[in-house]
């Protein structure tokens, strides 16, 4: 449950190079708590997609047991 503080924050920097363009920070913060592992992944992959990293509609960020 969000009380007003983040609870989470990913945060990407802009490379130090000036000729590789864009030159911007992308940071997302969560502010819920209470967010299930499912919930997590879906905003991470979020994250990823702003980043520039692609992802085919059939595909998505899960978890995998090694049995």
């Amino acid at each position: 449950m969000s009380v007003g503080k983040p609870a989470f924050a990913f945060t990407q920097y802009p490379y130090e190079s000036r000729s590789i363009t864009p030159d911007a920070q992308l940071e997302v913060t969560l502010f819920n708590r209470d967010l299930t592992r499912d919930e997590m992944l879906s905003e991470v992959q979020r994250f990823m997609v702003g980043c520039g990293y692609h992802f085919d509609v059939n595909e998505y960020i899960t978890v995998v047991s090694d049995d």
